[in-house]
């Protein structure tokens, strides 16, 4: 091999190199599952004008995972939602939540009776770019306002 060779061999490997690392690893999808204990930190309720009510609460709680390797757990969370019961439940809102490296990511969710869906916003952090979506469903409830979901979901750190 000649030195033009060798010196056309390094440079490549060099450039595929500092190519590889610019780049990062490709982004992959992660399945993951697990809780929500909270408690109903505020709540007020409005009567609407066809004689039902919304109500609006603040809950305040811990995200868990099952995965101990899971980036989202633990979090704290505090979730905002309103609920309207007529003939139907119709339940929205939204989250946010904080890691233990002072990192965010929020999503939005619905509801109704038989469970809901959510979905990711966007983060900070390590979570900046995240998204994914997934389903959850109500869980153990007290009447003093605490109690568990149970959630999972699939999402794509960059």
């Amino acid at each position: 091999m000649t030195k033009r060779s060798r010196t056309f061999f390094i440079f490549a490997g060099t450039a595929v190199l500092f190519l590889t690392l610019a780049s990062g690893s490709a982004a992959q999808e992660r399945s993951d599952s697990g809780s929500f204990s909270y408690s109903i930190t505020s709540s007020e309720e409005m009567p609407l004008s066809d004689g039902t009510s919304l109500m609006r609460a603040v809950q305040s709680g811990i995200l868990t995972t099952d995965d101990p390797a899971s980036p989202l757990g633990p979090s704290a969370g505090t979730c905002s939602g309103s609920t309207v019961e007529s003939e139907s439940l119709i339940v929205a809102g939204y989250c946010d939540f904080v890691d233990m490296d002072g990192d965010v990511w929020t999503i939005w969710y619905k509801a109704d009776q038989e469970g809901g869906s959510w979905g990711f916003l966007e983060g900070t952090g390590k979570f900046n770019g995240i998204h994914g979506e997934g389903t959850f469903r109500g869980g153990e409830a007290w009447s003093d306002g605490r109690g568990i979901n149970y959630w999972d979901g699939t999402y794509t750190l960059p």
